[in-house]
């Protein structure tokens, strides 16, 4: 039987996040925050931050960074893994639907498609909470949270990984699509063989497909945010549009002034 992968956050770190750039990701984001955050950013919140791969990159910039995840057992890893960035980077165990922070920050970020919405009442939750910790004039950024209608998403993928002494096989994808409420349990499969000993790991997402309208009238149906564009990867020359397939759509929205 398999085991639960996101349990074992070294894993799921190996199989999910080794093979990210992990000096992209922060420069596209420092560059929206320079050209489209009213105020100066000093502190950055991750929902969904899972090994938080990016806090070493986010600290380097001279950013705070929060981390926000649901498992207790990954924040834990990431407090071991990032100790030595000491009080600049934080962990907080809460649900991204209803969470709340002692001080707003001025960015909040959603990275790798971790807008695990289940439902539009999800994803407004997600909205109003993001709102109440964001200061006005700050943005939000979501990574790979929208979907082409033109793409397929029962589409899997399997790669192999060789770190150390572990060897990796990693396969991810749909299990079951509901087509009428566009929602999916997504599957990410890890199968590790570490000198010889071999070990199954496993995890599911339930979460709902949005596409890039429908999105955005749940931010106007929010209330809070004036929207501001959306990009195909982080070249802020390449806005989201046309006849291709997206491959990484970028969106990022400005809290606006509560009222």
């Amino acid at each position: 039987m398999a085991e639960d992968l996101y349990e074992h956050p070294d894993v799921y770190d190996l199989a999910c996040c080794s093979f990210r750039n992990l000096q992209e990701e922060p420069d596209g984001l420092h560059r929206l925050f320079q050209k489209f955050a009213l105020i100066p950013v000093r502190s950055v919140l991750e929902l969904g931050c899972g090994p938080a791969p990016n806090a070493g990159e986010f600290v380097i910039r001279e950013y705070n960074y929060i981390g926000l995840d649901i498992c207790s057992s990954m924040l834990e890893y990431c407090r071991r893994k990032h100790a030595a960035l000491g009080s600049a980077a934080q962990f907080i165990l809460a649900d991204m639907r209803h969470f709340s922070l002692p001080l707003p920050v001025q960015a909040v970020v959603i990275i790798a498609g971790s807008f695990l919405a289940g439902d539009a009442d999800d994803a407004l939750a997600i909205l109003n909470s993001v709102a109440r910790a964001l200061v006005p004039g700050g943005l939000v950024v979501f990574d790979s949270c929208i979907q082409c209608p033109r793409t397929d998403p029962m589409e899997s993928h399997c790669y192999e990984l060789h770190v150390g002494a572990r060897r990796l096989s990693v396969m991810t994808g749909p299990r079951q699509f509901d087509v009428a409420r566009q929602t999916v349990d997504y599957e990410l499969f890890v199968a590790m063989n570490e000198r010889g000993q071999r070990t199954q790991y496993r995890s599911i997402d339930h979460f709902q497909l949005f596409y890039p309208q429908e999105f955005r009238l749940l931010v106007e149906r929010s209330g809070q945010y004036e929207f501001l564009d959306w990009w195909d990867g982080w070249d802020l020359t390449h806005r989201l549009g046309g006849v291709g397939p997206m491959k990484r759509p970028i969106l990022a929205l400005r809290r606006l002034n509560s009222h």
